[in-house]
């Protein structure tokens, strides 16, 4: 057995209690890697001594949170899989106590996904349009456009894909938002009621994590620039080049112009990790809400 192949994650515990979250990593060696999850947000227990009798939500919303740690565990366990062994990783996961666990899963290696090397598999693009709206992957999606329209939009993506179907979420100030998964990144679409009743495409967003963005990749192309691979301060000096005036904030860059919000994920964020597009406010606008 190498040294190499001991660093073989073999099993994963996942354990919630009083404290919070923890994750145990199984080697092959038999070493085990302990971790705590307490401080992640929305990952904590209220302590044992205020829960006294569980609400009646509390199942439910623990095992949301659980299957939400699952997946960032499958992402983190196959991550650090392919950097070692240049293969991914397969979890499969049994509650040995219920919906809320603990749950243990069993690693399998599993050949690599093939848009790990570049040029394997086409980006998913969203071609963002100023006071347009979008190119959705080749399919046009203009601000205005009916809610039907978008939601048959984001169905078709996510059937295409093989992924889950469209995500509907509250967003303050639209009337609806709904998402689907794209690769490990995200598209969304709000929409807001026009003062005749109508509920119409009022955002488009596109998201992307840092490093590899999954299979397919997110690509947010604004006039050739891919606003969320290129670094930030080449995005900024890009846009400037188009006449286009960024007024940045920490995280949060505005782009009035274009009707763009780029997003960092921390200050420190070397590049964006998100952008939103919008049409120019006018009276004309929808009314979100």
């Amino acid at each position: 057995m190498t040294a190499r192949s001991d660093r073989l994650p073999v099993r994963v515990v996942l354990r919630g209690g009083p404290d919070g979250w923890q994750y145990t990593i199984i080697y092959r060696s038999g070493a085990e890697e302990h971790v705590d999850l307490g401080a992640l947000a929305a990952s904590r227990w209220p302590p044992a001594t205020r829960r006294g009798h569980d609400p009646e939500w509390w199942d439910a919303a623990t095992a949301q949170v659980a299957a939400h740690l699952r997946e960032y565990l499958d992402l983190r366990v196959t991550d650090r899989c392919f950097d070692m062994f240049q293969l991914d990783a397969a979890i499969e996961w049994r509650s040995t106590g219920g919906e809320s666990g603990p749950w243990e899963g069993t690693v399998t290696l599993v050949p690599p996904d093939p848009g790990r090397f570049p040029g394997r598999v086409p980006p998913f693009v969203v071609r963002l349009l100023p006071g347009r709206g979008a190119d959705i992957d080749g399919t046009d999606l203009p601000f205005g456009a009916p809610a039907a329209r978008a939601w048959s939009l984001l169905a078709d993506v996510a059937d295409r894909l093989g992924g889950e179907p469209p995500h509907a979420s509250f967003i303050c100030g639209w009337t609806d938002h709904r998402s689907v998964r794209i690769g490990r990144g995200q598209l969304s679409i709000c929409t807001g009621r026009q003062d005749d009743g109508t509920e119409r495409v009022g955002q488009i967003y596109a998201q992307r994590p840092p490093n590899w963005g999954g299979s397919p990749t997110v690509r947010a192309d604004l006039d050739g620039i891919d606003l969320l691979t290129e670094t930030a301060d080449d995005v900024l000096w890009l846009l400037a080049e188009l006449g286009l005036t960024a007024l940045p904030r920490p995280c949060i860059v505005h782009v009035p112009d274009a009707g763009l919000v780029l997003y960092r994920e921390d200050p420190a964020a070397d590049r964006f990790a998100s952008v939103a597009i919008e049409p120019p406010t006018t009276p004309s606008s929808p009314d979100r809400g």
